[in-house]
């Protein structure tokens, strides 16, 4: 399995959209549907961490929802 993958800039793989004010209100300590990446998920060295997810309630504008891409748009 760890041969099935290989090395890229993050970059290559998503755009960070900027400037939703995500509304207080609706953070949520239960699990839901979304979880929200913010810059405190990215170690300083590298990599992914998510030790404490942080969950939201309410309205996301469909462009900051990440979607699955097909090797095809990835290439």
């Amino acid at each position: 399995m760890a041969g099935e993958w290989s090395a890229c800039s993050l970059g290559h793989l998503f755009h960070v959209n900027h400037g939703f004010a995500f509304k207080g209100e609706y953070f949520t300590d239960k699990p839901c549907k979304t979880v929200l990446v913010t810059p405190g998920n990215f170690a300083i060295g590298g990599g992914f961490q998510n030790p404490k997810p942080k969950f939201y309630n309410g309205p996301v504008p469909d462009d900051y929802v990440l979607k699955k891409l097909s090797r095809r748009q990835l290439n």
